[in-house]
């Protein structure tokens, strides 16, 4: 089953601008736009999460809390599997 497609009006300088890029990264130029989308929305998050940790870090005993609970749980990143020998 084919995807459903529609059309987006852009510049002619994004346009072209879009194909140079598809063609350098051996892309379609639909194929561009939905990894750039893709990827901003992955910069949004991590935007938000960068801001979120900033907040906590501000709050000296946010982050005290958070770093002590990040401890516990660095504690059971082995449990259960055996040592190499």
């Amino acid at each position: 089953m084919a995807a459903a497609s529609t059309t987006v009006r852009v510049t002619r300088e994004t346009r072209e601008r879009l194909a140079r890029l598809a063609e350098s990264r051996g892309l379609t130029t639909p194929d561009l736009i939905e990894e750039l989308a893709k990827r901003s929305e992955e910069d949004a998050l991590l935007d938000r999460m960068n801001a979120h940790y900033e907040a906590l870090r501000s709050d000296p005993s946010a982050w005290e809390e958070h770093v002590r609970e990040r401890e516990l749980w660095d504690n059971t990143l082995a449990d259960g599997l055996e040592r190499d020998r």
